[in-house]
């Protein structure tokens, strides 16, 4: 399991990955925003920001982020870890596994991408209920 000392210690920057994972959810609207027929959307109203609207660094803590870990299988989790805050290389994480490199680099991939869902759900719900 990642504490979040683990987040903060060996150069893993965590504001950076929200940033990318608000940044994602920005691109998505917009392209929900444009492919809707029924709404007439300008490039600029597409683009324009919405103040009001707070991110997911303002609605998620790092808890939510360990709690979204730990719905990993456990080698996934250990694959997450030591890939994005221990920094190893595929190569190394294909050995301590006796995984082939392209196996740890799907885990890791399924990983990201099921974090990421598991925080933009958890981030609308919360953004939700704020408006509430």
């Amino acid at each position: 399991m990642v504490g979040a000392r683990a987040f903060s210690a060996g150069g893993t920057n965590l504001r950076a990955w929200l940033n990318r994972i608000m940044r994602n959810l920005f691109i998505d609207g917009y392209r929900r925003r444009l492919a809707d027929p029924g709404e007439r959307c300008s490039r600029e109203t597409a683009l324009a920001p919405e103040p009001e609207a707070p991110g997911p660094a303002d609605l998620l803590s790092m808890t939510d982020v360990e709690v979204a870990l730990r719905s990993l299988p456990a080698i996934d989790q250990e694959i997450f870890r030591l890939a994005h805050i221990e920094h190893l290389p595929y190569q190394e994480l294909s050995r301590r596994f006796g995984l082939p490199m392209n196996t740890v680099g799907t885990r890791l991939c399924r990983a990201r991408k099921k974090l990421r869902r598991l925080l933009i759900r958890l981030h609308a719900s919360r953004l939700r209920s704020s408006h509430l």
